[in-house]
């Protein structure tokens, strides 16, 4: 009786602890930006969600470039400024060499040299994600990326398929927004009194066997 007891308890805890990450993901999840700047053309060339909570960008420099993440109803979410480490891009055509690699073309004029980089920018996640905005240091709009499709939330008052009044209490019904709340506050504690709960199982259940 005692394994089974130990047995659903078990079961139990991990529940409540699945809930509890649930409710407090947004908080802990990054969404990573891979930018590509090639010769003047800046480009998303990946972007993917990653647990754990983003870097806090204390060090940001006063002018420069800068994202910007903005919701459904053009609200900035979040801003943060960030440089660019430029290399040159120097390779020469193909057709200046022959098979074997030696070059049989000389320009008259000197090459121009092209400029390249890679940007990481690893920001906080938010539910309601519509749009990446990248801006020049002359306030100049370099790229405008639709990034809905990763939202949990589109904010058109209508509570849809993937909507819940946990990721998205704005569109779905209002009451059930205490219910989150509630449980964000109480998910601990219960976590806690049924790990209590779970010694003090194993505790008995070795006393027992000890007796018999």
């Amino acid at each position: 009786m005692y394994r089974k007891l130990l047995l659903a308890v078990t079961a139990f805890t991990l529940l409540l602890v699945m809930v509890a990450g649930a409710v407090f993901a947004e908080e802990n999840t990054t969404i990573s930006f891979i930018l590509k700047y090639d010769s003047g053309n800046l480009s998303l060339h990946e972007l993917k969600l990653l647990d754990g909570a983003p870097p806090t960008y204390l060090d940001q420099p006063e002018t420069g470039y800068e994202a910007r993440i903005i919701d459904f109803k053009n609200f900035t979410l979040f801003s943060m400024k960030f440089s660019i480490d430029f290399l040159p891009k120097v390779e020469p055509p193909k057709e200046w060499f022959d098979k074997n690699g030696t070059q049989i073309f000389f320009p008259k004029r000197e090459l121009r040299i092209e400029e390249q980089a890679t940007i990481v920018l690893n920001v906080p996640y938010f539910r309601t994600i519509n749009f990446l905005e990248i801006w020049s240091p002359d306030n100049i709009l370099l790229l405008k990326e639709d990034i809905s499709e990763y939202a949990a939330c589109n904010l058109n008052n209508f509570c849809e398929e993937k909507e819940t009044t946990i990721n998205c209490p704005e569109d779905c019904k209002l009451e059930e927004k205490e219910s989150k709340t509630a449980l964000s506050s109480i998910a601990p504690v219960i976590v806690g009194v049924v790990s209590l709960i779970i010694l003090i199982t194993i505790a008995f259940y070795v006393i027992k066997r000890r007796r018999n």
